[in-house]
């Protein structure tokens, strides 16, 4: 708990820069990638949830017309409420403040890797989006991956990070899932293109990242996971 009060008062007094953790083109490139893929998997009628949706970048570009962030931060949620016609609340993943099968699409970005280190919380986080999602509703999670070669140069380096955040691997997300009752559960591993990378060099980038996504030696490499399951 100590930790998490941490956490919360470190993301709180830097929410104001988390945006620019990297270069410009590469949070844009980045946030577009995220939220591409999300819109694949949700309708504009759906429901949505973002758990842990900091600043709310990812939450603004989802098609849905209802949506929800929640965060525990309130220096987060106040830079989040530049946008609009979203629903934010400060709320603790690991306890969920809302009725039992609301949502039809949850997601979760760069958030349960931080709840698992720092109060062992990864069981009941996801326990909790399974009790908020309508049956037949699906879940995405998306963690950094362990394995890949550039995160060892970034994890506890930011103002925000404690120095005590490890990665979970996609193996523990998936097992937890199972446990809890998710079935039709899918791996995908997104990005390899480093946060230090120069502007001239993105287009040569791009196509590193894409070729390294789509082969089956080396996305194992990318920089984050993608899992997506169904209640």
């Amino acid at each position: 708990m100590e930790l998490e009060k941490k956490s919360e008062k470190l993301f709180d007094k830097n929410a104001y820069k988390y945006n620019s953790f990297a270069k410009q083109h590469i949070v844009e490139y980045y946030l577009k990638k995220r939220i591409n893929f999300i819109n694949k998997l949700v309708k504009s009628s759906d429901i949505v949830l973002d758990v842990g949706c900091g600043t709310g970048t990812t939450i603004a570009g989802v098609k849905s017309n209802k949506k929800y962030g929640v965060d525990f931060s309130s220096g987060m949620l106040k830079e989040a409420k530049q946008f609009k016609n979203i629903i934010f609340k400060k709320m603790n993943t690991k306890n969920l403040l809302f009725k039992d099968e609301f949502f039809d699409f949850v997601y979760s970005a760069n958030v349960l890797y931080y709840v698992e280190s720092l109060s062992k919380g990864l069981r009941k986080s996801l326990s909790e989006i399974y009790r908020v999602l309508k049956k037949g509703g699906r879940v995405l999670i998306i963690d950094p991956n362990k394995r890949n070669p550039y995160w060892k140069l970034f994890v506890a380096k930011e103002s925000y990070d404690t120095g005590k955040e490890k990665h979970v691997y996609d193996k523990t997300v998936i097992q937890e899932l199972r446990d809890l009752g998710f079935k039709n559960i899918r791996l995908y591993y997104r990005g390899f293109l480093p946060a230090f990378c120069p502007k001239f060099l993105m287009p040569l980038a791009k196509l590193i990242d894409f070729l390294v996504e789509n082969s089956p030696f080396a996305k194992f490499l990318c920089s984050h996971y993608y899992i997506i399951a169904e209640k």
